[in-house]
């Protein structure tokens, strides 16, 4: 039996390692089984024993494998992919698995901005009233690692992407849905397909299930509706236990973010004063509106996390002082003209353009200081010159990092060591 993993990185090799410690894989002995990597580039190691395909072609010839594993990076409709599933190979991936054997509910977020927000802020509550309570997705443990801890009073919180969520069979006891907008286009045929992948996050819910989604967002509205779960709609309007001042940034979208994580962990029992008081200490999570302090009467905030233009958007929003912004990255495929039309309304002295899409976003800003930069270290450097006393100097890039670095992550860190080595 010949057994596939696509993708060799954090999923990947969490796959292989929890299938190799299985007596049984797929209905077959484990000592029949004969693992293959393919990736069209990895860094890790392939374990002794293991044969592995790389390069440009690696997704050739997929028919003489029994089993597919999926990691979330290589997209569910590349042609390979679509050809091997009309031949009838059967596909899993890490979240699939997880779900047939978790022994707990799971709450699963998605939405386009704000799933690790949620989902660190609800973590926190329930944390602080004691409860068994885990983190799943870009954030906390690889998902197949945790299963050995968990038990049948354990709750897990699961940020779950459109490429997770794309070719599920089972969806979340409790769902949550954020807002969506267009994203990931270079790897999603559309933005109605894009949609539909997150639509299987409440399509498979029963009745006794869970939707939570926020008011006034027409995508998430429908996605709800097409499930079994029951409806909850969380409105800022009737929201009254705290006010967006008891935040580290009284932001707009972190308010809503706050709101939906409060709301769902009230439903779950949790007392008011536990989460106000857990959401008043809430730092903010790492790359998502960081705020890495003061430099010479300028504050900076990292948001390397805004792999989209609905996340510059909101982090424009998020400030009254004015703003030297830096943004760009890799062409996703999507309308950046939104984008540019947010930049446009914020009170911004300068915009510092780096990556694949600084021609496009150049083209339609129209504040009378805009830059290329050929660096993340020359963008900082050109900020620095261009931002006066009580300045934000925001890094929030709009869209993916792939045309310079390694990941969201990397392009954080780096953020953050430059910003760590100005002086004071």
């Amino acid at each position: 039996m010949k057994v596939a993993i696509l993708g060799f990185s954090r999923e990947g090799v969490s796959a292989l390692r929890f299938l190799k410690k299985q007596k049984l894989v797929f209905g077959r002995p484990k000592r029949e089984v004969e693992y293959w990597i393919l990736d069209a580039k990895t860094n890790t190691k392939i374990p002794r024993g293991v044969r592995s395909k790389t390069g440009k072609n690696y997704l050739s010839d997929l028919s003489i494998f029994d089993y597919i594993f999926r990691s979330p990076g290589v997209p569910y409709m590349k042609k390979e992919l679509v050809s091997a599933r009309r031949k009838g190979i059967p596909f899993s991936s890490l979240t699939k698995i997880f779900f047939g054997l978790s022994p707990c509910p799971i709450i699963g977020i998605t939405g386009t901005r704000g799933k690790g927000t949620v989902a660190t802020m609800l973590y926190r509550i329930l944390k602080a009233e004691k409860r068994d309570v885990h983190l799943l997705g870009n954030i906390g443990t690889p998902a197949l690692n945790l299963l050995p801890r968990l038990t049948k009073n354990s709750l897990v919180i699961y940020e779950l992407s459109s490429f997770q969520l794309q070719d599920m069979t089972v969806s979340p006891h409790i769902s949550i849905l954020l807002h969506i907008s267009p994203d990931h286009l270079d790897a999603h045929k559309n933005f109605r397909e894009y949609i539909a992948a997150k639509g299987q996050i409440t399509a498979h819910q029963k009745k006794d299930d869970l939707v939570f989604y926020v008011e006034g967002d027409a995508a998430t509205a429908r996605l709800a509706a097409k499930g079994s779960g029951k409806k909850i709609k969380v409105s800022l309007k009737n929201f009254s236990l705290f006010k967006p001042s008891l935040l580290y940034l009284p932001a707009p979208h972190l308010f809503e973010n706050a709101a939906m994580a409060a709301t769902v962990a009230l439903h779950l029992g949790a007392k008011p004063e536990t989460v106000r008081k857990s959401l008043g200490s809430f730092p903010g999570n790492e790359f998502r509106l960081q705020p890495l302090g003061q430099k010479k009467g300028v504050r900076y905030f990292n948001d390397s996390s805004a792999n989209n233009p609905l996340g510059t958007t909101a982090a424009l929003q998020s400030f009254h002082d004015p703003i030297v912004l830096i943004t760009g990255g890799k062409d996703k495929g999507i309308n950046y003209k939104p984008l540019a039309q947010a930049i446009n309304r914020a009170d911004i002295r300068a915009v510092i353009l780096i990556g694949e899409v600084k021609k496009k976003l150049k083209r339609w800003i129209t504040k009378p200081y805009v830059v290329n930069a050929r660096s993340l270290e020359e963008a900082v450097s050109l900020a620095q010159k261009k931002a006066q006393k009580n300045d934000v100097i925001l890094f929030s890039p709009g869209t993916s990092s792939f045309d310079m670095f390694k990941d969201y992550e990397d392009r954080g860190r780096q953020f953050t060591k430059i910003v760590r080595s100005l002086p004071s």
